[in-house]
C-alpha cells in the first residue's frame, strides 16, 4: 500500500461518523477532558517550584491549562443544556427495559407462582444492591474513563 493510500486510509478511519448524539458526544468530551485534567494534573504536580527550573515544564503546563479550560467549556455547555438530567432519564429508561426482559424471561420460563411473585421484589434489591456498590462513580469519572 502506497503512503498515499495509508493516508487515505487512516483519514477515513481517524474520520469516520458514529452514530452518537449530540448529547452523548458532548459527554463523551466532559468524560476524555476529565480524564485529560487527571492525568496532566498528576503529571504536572512533580514540577519544580521555583520560577527558574520551569523552563523543561512549560509545556505540559501549557497543554495543562488548556485542557483545564477545555473540561471547564464543556462542562459549562453540559450544565447549561442540562446533560445531567437528561443522562439520567437515559439511565432510568434503561433500568425499565432491563427489568422489563428480566420479568419477561421469568415469566417465559414458567415458574411456579411463588417464584414469579418474589421475583421483582429480589431483582430490585439486586438492582439496588449494584447500585450502591457503584454509587462513587460521577457521570464525569465513569470506571474507566481515565
Amino acid at each position: 500500500m502506497s503512503n498515499v493510500e495509508m493516508a487515505k486510509d487512516e483519514a477515513r478511519r481517524y474520520g469516520a461518523e458514529r452514530g452518537i448524539n449530540p448529547f452523548m458526544a458532548l459527554l463523551e468530551e466532559v468524560r476524555r477532558a476529565a480524564g485529560h485534567v487527571a492525568w496532566l494534573g498528576a503529571k504536572v504536580a512533580g514540577a519544580p517550584t521555583d520560577e527558574s527550573l520551569l523552563d523543561d515544564w512549560a509545556p505540559w503546563l501549557r497543554l495543562y491549562r488548556s485542557e483545564r479550560e477545555a473540561l471547564r467549556k464543556a462542562s459549562e455547555t453540559a450544565v447549561r443544556l442540562g446533560l445531567e438530567e437528561r443522562v439520567v432519564r437515559v439511565e432510568e429508561r434503561r433500568a425499565e427495559l432491563v427489568a422489563r426482559v428480566l420479568l419477561a424471561t421469568l415469566e417465559a420460563l414458567d415458574l411456579p407462582a411463588e417464584v414469579r411473585d418474589r421475583a421483582p421484589g429480589v431483582l430490585r434489591a439486586q438492582l439496588m444492591a449494584i447500585e450502591a456498590e457503584s454509587s462513587d462513580v460521577s457521570v464525569i469519572n465513569p470506571p474507566g474513563g481515565g
